[in-house]
């Protein structure tokens, strides 16, 4: 038995000194410098050396991706290991402590440069939409864009930089840039529906509405039950005033997702800007529900059951809002206007009285 293992072990070390022996010197050098955490400049001459030197090479290429993917040139990176890969993908290079196909190596190396960077672009981009001062959001803003940027050259072939990248572009004011990135994120993932739903959201902010409502009808036509689709297509006929379609796209969202009290509002004053008072209440008390400090929401309540001449209903609704906002001149306003038409005098005038006192203290 010792004598195999002795046979293997000379079999194993005759073909690394061959492996070796093997190796033109500018690598073996840069490997050493490697193995040490030499990254000084030359380390990158030796690295420079070996691929002149050595251009069929892929292991010479590797580490020349490598060092390069260390100071964040991912341009010359993805170019070496672009080189290495269509001469020898299997090709065995250290990386992590171990040794592995080049074609791995690669792949782990590419994975971190771009998670580092674009976690790092998130969190920038996150706290940039978070912050009220101008100047910190820009400054945020700048590092998203860097980071993002730097992800998507470390890996091309991952898009989820796009969407932020395009943004963060946007929110900078070079629209143009925005709308690039955009363009090539489609082109590039044509079936992603989220991306198609901010694409259209990207183009309705741009007032671009033929090119928002392509995105939201894209993919309608792959996916009928897309709740983001119609709420789109609903905030694009709010733009253009077209009320009822609106309320037709609300409603169809409303329907994929009963929970959402915001479409809800967006039904209501959909109704409300068609002089469909009536039908804009139940609306409007569903999304109360969740608001119930919103002021503004109970004064557009209170000239729906004027409107539609819900008196009874409406001073009980009144009643209990003036309760709650006791200073709000507008909802006292609108309920002397319910008792004066239910023939309740005394309480009109009283009404009427807190009104005029209200608007006197403004």
């Amino acid at each position: 038995m010792n004598r195999y293992l002795n046979i293997l072990v000379i079999v194993f070390l005759g073909a690394l000194i061959l492996f070796v022996a093997c190796r033109p010197p500018e690598i073996e050098g840069l490997i050493v410098r490697i193995d040490r955490q030499m990254y000084d400049d030359e380390t990158y001459q030796l690295a420079e050396d070996a691929v002149q030197k050595n251009p069929e090479n892929a292991e010479a290429w590797f580490y020349y991706g490598m060092l390069h993917g260390r100071k964040g040139d991912f341009d010359k990176m993805n170019k070496a290991f672009d080189k290495c890969l269509a001469l020898n993908p299997q090709q065995i290079v250290k990386e992590g402590g171990g040794q592995l196909p080049a074609k791995e190596a690669i792949k782990s190396l590419r994975l971190s440069y771009f998670s580092d960077n674009f976690n790092s672009g998130k969190s920038s981009y996150d706290k940039a939409r978070e912050t009220d001062n101008e100047a910190k959001k820009k400054e945020y803003l700048e590092r998203a864009l860097d980071k993002f940027s730097a992800a998507r050259q470390a890996d091309p072939t991952r898009t989820e930089p796009l969407q932020p990248l395009a943004i963060s572009m946007l929110l900078l004011g070079d629209t143009a840039a925005a709308i690039n990135t955009y363009e090539e994120a489609i082109a590039l993932q044509s079936e992603n529906e989220q991306l198609l739903i901010s694409a259209g959201d990207f183009y309705l902010q741009i007032d671009r509405p033929d090119d928002s409502e392509k995105m939201y009808r894209k993919v309608l036509s792959a996916n009928e039950s897309n709740e983001n689709a119609y709420l789109g297509l609903g905030q694009l006929e709010t733009q253009k005033g077209n009320w009822e379609k609106a309320a037709q796209f609300f409603e169809k969202a409303l329907e994929l997702n009963p929970e959402n009290t915001n479409v809800a509002f967006n039904i209501g004053v959909s109704f409300y800007n068609q002089e469909k008072y009536q039908e804009a209440i139940p609306f409007l008390k569903r999304t109360l529900e969740n608001e119930p400090e919103n002021a503004e929401l109970y004064e557009i309540l209170g000239i729906c059951y004027v409107q539609s001449k819900m008196y009874d209903e409406g001073m009980q609704f009144l009643e209990g809002a003036v309760q709650q906002f006791p200073n709000d001149m507008e909802l006292w306003n609108y309920l002397a206007i319910i008792y004066a038409n239910k023939g309740m005098k005394d309480k009109a005038e009283e009404a009427m009285k807190k009104t005029k006192e209200l608007e006197g203290n403004m």
